[in-house]
């Protein structure tokens, strides 16, 4: 009868510890998540991430830039599109549109925060100059300054205000 006991008491331990495993493996809040990145949430979701905002221009009454960030399911990038919309252009007082389409990879930190989210924009056109934008909040992306090459670049928050806000639909 011990050894029934003995036997029945070590079935009940396993049991209740694969159940604790599989309990911990399935719920709760992990480390993960709870220092997702601005924005990582939804985009684990397979959403576009929209931003805009109008830049300074030279030449122009500004650029009206408008983002969108393609993900996958998963939460990977999937591409962009950048549509800029040059207002009120000197030469002819006419606008005129301008949309670039490519990759973009999420890296983390520049020169000022070594934990910042990162967006570097690769267009498609290889005549169309690469981008980074910093995510300073979950609706803001700033544009960094790229200084250096190869393997020594530095990138630092423009000191122009060429920032994009978040587009809800």
């Amino acid at each position: 009868m011990a050894k029934q006991r003995l036997m029945f008491t070590g079935a009940l331990v396993a049991a209740c510890l694969s159940i604790g495993a599989i309990a911990g493996c399935n719920g709760g809040d992990s480390d993960a998540s709870k220092t997702a990145t601005p924005g990582q949430q939804e985009a684990k979701a397979g959403v576009q991430q929209r931003f805009a905002g109008t830049a300074p221009c030279a030449d122009c009454d500004g650029i009206r830039n408008e983002l969108t960030l393609n993900f996958t399911q998963d939460g990977q990038p999937d591409g962009f599109t950048l549509t800029q919309n040059y207002l009120g252009a000197k030469d002819d007082g006419n606008n005129h549109t301008f949309n670039v389409k490519g990759l973009f990879a999420v890296l983390t930190g520049s020169s000022e925060d070594p934990k910042a989210v990162v967006y570097h924009l690769m267009p498609d056109d290889d005549s169309e100059p690469a981008s980074y934008y910093q995510r300073t909040d979950d609706n803001t992306l700033k544009l960094l300054e790229k200084q250096g090459s190869g393997e020594s670049i530095t990138l630092t928050l423009s000191k122009k205000d060429y920032s994009m806000t978040r587009v809800t639909q």
